[in-house]
């Protein structure tokens, strides 16, 4: 499901409600679109403008769960950590766990982790896990020899190992490109 709503500045937002003075703007935007959904424990899928610790914390607050990518938001987030892991190639992953302080149910026990496709991906997670499940196959166009030479490209089928996590968000963020497209 797709809601859509305009969005005002962090000021406006701001003198609406004041409660949420320290919650930052994405997390603002994500907890309006997402309130006739709480306390059904679905997964929210956002992108970088929505996801950050805070964000998975506060959705958590109101019975959701959250996978994000996270590119700027990182007040908490072990990006350092992360991006100092050496990685092989595509498919492969690190993740650091969070778990919740007792009493249980008050905080979510949360995942920072890191994916490689073509680049380094960083995701905070209130759901899913990182067990593999089956890969993304993407085609591809390549030329083996030179452009000179006139042979024809060969057509390569790509197998990128994925865990549930990228799963989840990817096979979600997929419906949001589309919709973008229309």
């Amino acid at each position: 499901m797709i809601r859509l709503k305009i969005v005002k500045s962090k000021a406006c937002h701001s003198r609406e409600d004041p409660t949420d003075e320290d919650i930052n703007h994405g997390t603002t935007v994500a907890k309006e679109l997402s309130k006739p959904y709480a306390n059904s424990d679905h997964i929210i899928v956002g992108d970088s403008y929505f996801a950050s610790v805070q964000c998975a914390k506060e959705l958590w607050k109101i019975g959701l769960r959250f996978i994000g990518v996270v590119k700027t938001a990182t007040r908490q987030f072990p990006m350092d950590h992360l991006s100092s892991i050496q990685l092989n190639g595509r498919g492969d992953h690190y993740g650091l766990f969070s778990k919740a302080p007792p009493p249980a149910g008050l905080e979510p026990d949360l995942m920072a982790f890191t994916w490689v496709d073509r680049e380094r991906h960083y995701f905070i997670s209130s759901a899913s896990n990182l067990r593999p499940c089956e890969p993304i196959i993407r085609y591809r166009t390549r030329h083996d020899t030179p452009i000179e030479s006139h042979e024809l490209p060969t057509r390569v089928r790509l197998t990128i190992p994925q865990v549930n996590a990228t799963k989840v968000y990817y096979d979600e963020c997929g419906r949001v490109d589309q919709h973008n497209r229309l």
